[in-house]
């Protein structure tokens, strides 16, 4: 069985570590990859491509047999519909999908009309309407959490209790061409206080297969403090969710609590 990878970071990484383990798994190709890498097993070999029609031609003509996608970009772009519309099998979701992860404003508002809680949000279409609602903020005086609507590798995310930096934020997001990350519309979210984690799962549109939990270290500097990043490193906790809140996202519980929504 050839596998390929596409990405060169650490989950990459890790799915590569643990593809190279299994007997019927021979070749495994990573896309652009990372010289270390290389270093896990002689299984992998690096291939040099940069676009999604890149990817499928060397699916193509290195007959791979599985495709596992890690970074948000391709996914985002189409590389699931296009490999499958030439038959070929690939993990990851769809390009309409894939906004859930691609469009912080898709999200939220998939999230309000499946009744999933989320926190309260304001949706600005330019940037005067959106320093009109930190003017007449709705929410707490905690602050504001300001969010560029694309993939911007974590750094369109701003959290602050500081109206002048909220409006800043707005302004380098949507005006000032020297900041490399830009959104024609922003999302505003109220702040709320606590620890996170992210629950991860494979599925296949029917069932689903849990993979574990982070918690992600999301600021620059210790004690949550300094700017939002896409990752300052992640551990995982024993006790934290605790088990009323592992529970609540086990298969029996979602089926009976969700059904009729659904």
């Amino acid at each position: 069985m050839k596998v390929l990878i596409i990405g060169s970071g650490g989950r990459e990484s890790a799915f590569a570590w643990k593809f190279s383990q299994e007997d019927n798994v021979t070749d495994i190709i990573i896309c652009p990859g990372n010289d270390g890498m290389k270093e896990m097993s002689d299984k992998i070999s690096l291939v040099s491509a940069k676009t999604i029609h890149e990817y499928l031609e060397i699916a193509l003509k290195m007959s791979i047999d599985l495709t596992f996608v890690g970074p948000e970009g391709p996914l985002v772009e189409g590389i699931v519909d296009l490999f499958e519309s030439k038959g070929l099998a690939i993990i990851g979701p769809s390009k309409y999908c894939a906004q859930l992860e691609g469009s912080k404003i898709f999200s939220k508002k998939f999230m309000k009309e499946w009744d999933i809680p989320t926190a309260r949000f304001k949706v600005a279409k330019c940037y005067d309407e959106a320093c009109a609602i930190i003017d007449n903020w709705p929410f707490s005086n905690h602050g504001y959490v300001i969010k560029a609507d694309g993939l911007a590798g974590g750094k369109g995310v701003v959290v602050t209790a500081d109206p002048v930096e909220a409006k800043q934020s707005l302004h380098d997001f949507m005006v000032d061409p020297d900041i490399s990350v830009k959104s024609t519309e922003i999302l505003l979210e109220e702040v709320l206080q606590g620890r996170e984690a992210s629950y991860f799962a494979l599925c296949d549109g029917d069932s689903y297969q849990v993979l574990g939990m982070a918690c992600d270290h999301k600021r620059l500097l210790d004690d949550d403090k300094g700017p939002n990043t896409g990752g300052m490193g992640c551990y995982h906790s024993k006790t934290w969710p605790g088990e009323d809140i592992s529970l609540k996202i086990q298969p029996s519980y979602l089926h009976t609590h969700h059904e009729k929504r659904i």
